[in-house]
């Protein structure tokens, strides 16, 4: 960023941190807030890059398995999302080399599915699915992020338009035909789970024709997968036939998930004896309209109110028991 954006971040209460992303789309930074006295990643997208999309996709899905997203505004040619701050994601995990256990595979890949279903059930298709999207928060939950390619669809309509990064795109979007946006997202989920499983991905190729060929060949390996159940999830996934591949619903059912289910009841049985925090209440209004104003609260847990009681410490809901884990 430069001098003049830092210090207007600066006169919103913003201190500017790192650079965390960078990338086509733009950049990340950390900026700590001096009202809240906490961490936001600032994504900042250059205007002629940023799609209106990414902003309505957030704000129709209430769920704490998305990447939480706060404020937009608009400065200088720039857009500027003020979001939750996760401190990692997948695709950094495996790069450091760090080396999951088997009960942290089941974790992730548990928590991968339900946040590919909390877009899905809001009839979003994300059309991005990678590791690098899905990031840890500080409790070691996944959370989904990077809308920027992603749109609604109803059950029946067909995508035309490529979408995604190539590594990851189901063997229909390569043959540039027209496809359902929510299947090429289940091939993408079970590329990302056998990366996070084996650390390599199933299917490289130079090109998209070559990548295709050896898709069609079906020639990935599950040897390096153990456990039995996991390696039904990827196939279920991993389907060349579109129609022939699971729905998250389908995926979540599996016996492989059975010890997470019942840490999630024991939770869920604490939750009777556990008052609930109040949503964090911000004095703003909300908007819909299609211009950009000053400073828009968009997230739907967010009450706007202009009460004396309407500014609550974002510290409040980052010490209590994650929602998650006592639902």
């Amino acid at each position: 960023m430069n001098q003049e954006e830092i210090d207007y971040l600066e006169s919103m209460g913003f201190t500017v941190q790192d650079t965390i992303a960078k990338g086509g789309f733009g950049t990340i930074h950390t900026v700590y807030s001096k009202l809240y006295k906490i961490v936001f990643a600032m994504k900042k997208i250059p205007e002629t890059l940023f799609n209106e999309a990414e902003i309505e996709c957030l704000k129709a899905i209430d769920n704490n398995k998305i990447i939480h997203l706060y404020h937009y505004f608009r400065f200088k040619e720039n857009v500027y999302l003020l979001m939750e701050y996760c401190p990692n994601d997948l695709q950094n995990l495996i790069n450091n080399g760090e080396v999951c256990t088997e009960e942290e595979i089941i974790r992730y890949t548990y928590g991968l599915i339900q946040a590919v279903k909390a877009v899905h059930d809001s009839k979003i298709a994300h059309c991005d699915i990678k590791p690098s999207n899905f990031l840890i928060d500080n409790y070691g939950r996944v959370k989904i992020s990077d809308f920027g390619l992603s749109a609604f669809f109803s059950d029946e309509s067909l995508c035309s338009i490529k979408r995604g990064t190539k590594l990851f795109m189901a063997p229909e979007i390569l043959v540039k035909q027209p496809f359902d946006a929510f299947k090429s997202d289940i091939w993408a989920l079970g590329i990302t789970i056998y990366y996070i499983a084996t650390g390599r991905l199933p299917y490289y190729g130079g090109n998209a024709q070559e990548l295709l060929e050896k898709i069609q060949l079906g020639g990935y390996s599950l040897e390096n997968v153990k456990n039995v159940y996991l390696k039904e999830i990827i196939y279920k996934c991993l389907r060349i036939n579109p129609e022939c591949r699971s729905n998250c619903d389908g995926l979540l059912s599996s016996p492989l998930f059975d010890s997470v289910r019942q840490i999630r009841e024991g939770f869920s049985q604490m939750n009777k004896f556990i008052p609930r925090g109040n949503s964090l209440q911000v004095l703003c209004n909300v908007t819909r309209s299609n211009k950009f104003p000053k400073v828009s609260i968009i997230h739907p847990t967010i009450k706007a109110s202009r009460s004396r009681h309407s500014v609550a410490t974002l510290s409040r809901l980052a010490t209590r028991i994650p929602e998650e884990d006592i639902k």
